[in-house]
């Protein structure tokens, strides 16, 4: 097998990564530990040694797995297994330990764990080489950076991470044993196209079909249980989001008169349609008045940048029209020329629409046809990879943009 190079710089992050979890993992049992009971040294050294070498172990294995497609739970699954070993060969030993102070470093393995598991799927510094085909070059500059080409009458240096290829055109006798030469060198083989959707986060619009929706059985058994949680959401956050949204609908009415709450129909589940509930924030006249900025009201610029506007859609999930994390709901209007512009946009009814989505957080929201055909390749990749991981990621993220302030476009008319 070809040598490898030096470690690279992603490969010293995650070492760092690593080496700082260790740390503090052996430090916050430490102190707990001094907080509960007098530090017997020789056991502690012996179970110190146990916890820091975890996310060493959990991060190995998570190298392996950083082709799965749900990253949450393969890091959660892999953590409480290897702390599940280390504290049963302690016992094993009879080595006296506090399992409060485990139980505390638990929690911070599993953030560091996610965060590696996150960043190895993600990596865009491996050595990626491209097998020759009619569209290499272009490939290539989809990429956006260095690629090798392997042609099919050159011996390459084999010092690569990835071999990208092209399924029909590498398919076949004459490439073989390339092939076979890449999976002896344990050179991970992927197609090209798959790539790109992984690293971006979108697919390819022109080569989707809907048949690409071959849901596992894992993806069939959550969109059955993806209701129960939406209601079990909506019921835990009531107490808080429910004084919330009567405080913000009394400052609305203020602000923006009797007519507080907007209702407009949109394209739902399957093509139904239904009414969305929103507080309203924007003038109703194409024309916007003295003091106003972008069709918005006067002092409601802030309820929209923190999404307070849509509480009112908790209605609309408890009802069922929508779900938390899904495909933002496109009015009558805007799915019509979506439709008759792109027809795989359809495509997007296969799951209910959301109070959040994949390509809210990656695009933001649509002004013209355009911009909402670009959404639409965010909105079949997360159709394609529905998990709970991959929901829990959107709920972060929209946590993220809301608190770090970043503004919806605003258009004269009604927005999204």
């Amino acid at each position: 097998m070809t040598k490898r190079g030096p470690m690279t710089w992603a490969g010293r992050s995650h070492f760092a990564l690593n080496l700082a979890t260790a740390a503090l993992v052996v430090g916050t049992y430490l102190a707990l530990l001094a907080r509960t009971m007098p530090i017997d040294w020789h056991a502690f050294s012996i179970v110190a040694v146990g916890l820091a070498a975890l996310p060493f172990v959990i991060g190995f294995v998570l190298s392996a797995l950083r082709e799965h497609d749900m990253p949450i739970t393969a890091a959660t699954l892999t953590t409480a297994a290897a702390v599940a070993v280390v504290v049963a060969l302690l016992s094993a030993m009879r080595v006296h330990m506090s399992y409060t102070g485990i139980l505390f470093c638990i929690p911070i393995l599993l953030v560091a764990m996610t965060l590696l598991m996150m960043r190895l799927q993600r990596r865009l510094s491996e050595r990626l080489a491209i097998l020759d085909f009619p569209g290499a070059s272009a490939a290539r500059a989809r990429l956006g950076g260095e690629c090798a080409t392997i042609r099919l009458t050159e011996e390459p240096s084999w010092n690569f991470d990835r071999v990208l290829i092209d399924v029909r055109t590498h398919h076949a006798p004459e490439w073989s044993g390339v092939l076979v030469k890449c999976y002896a060198r344990r050179i991970e083989v992927t197609p090209f196209a798959t790539f790109l959707e992984r690293r971006h986060g979108q697919v390819d619009l022109a080569g989707f079909d809907v048949t690409d929706v071959a849901w596992r059985p894992s993806q069939i058994l959550y969109a059955r249980t993806k209701r129960l949680l939406d209601i079990a959401g909506v019921l835990v956050g009531l107490p808080v989001l429910l004084p919330l949204a009567l405080v913000t609908w009394m400052y609305v009415r203020i602000k923006a008169g009797k007519d507080s709450v907007f209702v407009q129909q949109r394209r739902g589940f399957a093509g139904e349609t239904f009414s969305i509930y929103k507080f309203r924030t924007m003038w109703t006249d194409a024309e916007t008045p003295a003091g106003g900025h972008g069709g918005i009201i006067p002092g409601l610029a802030a309820i929209r940048r923190l999404r307070l506007d849509e509480l009112p859609q908790m209605f609309n999930i408890l009802r069922g029209d929508m779900s938390w994390i899904g495909p933002r709901p496109a009015s009558l209007a805007v799915a019509a020329a979506a439709e008759q512009s792109e027809p795989r946009y359809v495509s997007r009814l296969l799951v209910r629409p959301g109070l959040s989505g994949w390509a809210q957080v990656n695009s933001g929201y649509a002004n013209t046809t355009a911009e909402e055909i670009e959404k639409l390749t965010f909105d079949l990749y997360y159709i394609k990879h529905l998990s709970l991981d991959l929901d829990v990621i959107i709920l972060f993220r929209t946590a993220w943009v809301i608190l770090a302030g970043h503004r919806r476009k605003a258009s004269a008319g009604v927005s999204a």
